[in-house]
């Protein structure tokens, strides 16, 4: 038997094969249409969620939370630098007292101490008198220290000036302790 026989008219055949060409076109066209919409939806919700002003207001949001806790960061680490600093100079500061009553007790009666700067390995002051001689017994006890090695391990002789107008005689010290 043969299997080629076909009972049907050429034009008939042609008709099936062009309706079945249109199925297939239409289920094609509904089904880009179909994915057309999901796509469509999918865009409309993704530009909901993340929209340009949704992503703004969360990066604001975010920037005021880091600067806040930037502010605190900053201010603890103040906080725990004052208190070193606190600690360093209570530890110093007895030091300190004691080299200040030894420059006072070098100082005689009648000569004023104009000013005087004392740190952990300077000393720089300035006295001011009316008596020369007294200026001198400054410069004396000065040396004397100096000598000892008590406080003072170099001594320079900054200034000495006399006032003519006020009769006054003023001399700067600066010192290495």
């Amino acid at each position: 038997m043969s299997i080629d026989i076909n009972l049907l008219p050429q034009k008939k055949n042609s008709i099936l094969q062009g309706e079945q060409l249109l199925v297939r076109l239409r289920g094609v066209a509904v089904l880009s249409v179909f994915i057309t919409l999901v796509l469509s939806i999918g865009v409309f919700i993704l530009n909901q969620v993340n929209s340009p002003e949704a992503i703004k207001a969360q990066q604001q949001d975010a920037t005021k939370t880091f600067t806040l806790s930037q502010k605190k960061a900053q201010a603890y680490l103040q906080l725990i630098d004052r208190l070193n600093n606190i600690q360093n100079i209570l530890s110093s500061r007895s030091h300190l007292e004691e080299n200040i009553l030894l420059v006072q007790q070098q100082i005689p009666s009648g000569v004023d101490i104009q000013s005087l700067s004392l740190d952990d390995k300077t000393v720089i002051f300035t006295v001011k008198s009316t008596d020369l001689t007294k200026i001198d017994s400054v410069i004396t006890n000065m040396q004397a220290l100096l000598q000892s090695k008590k406080m003072i391990k170099k001594m320079t002789i900054e200034d000495v000036v006399a006032d003519q107008k006020n009769g006054t005689f003023s001399l700067s010290i600066d010192g290495t302790l």
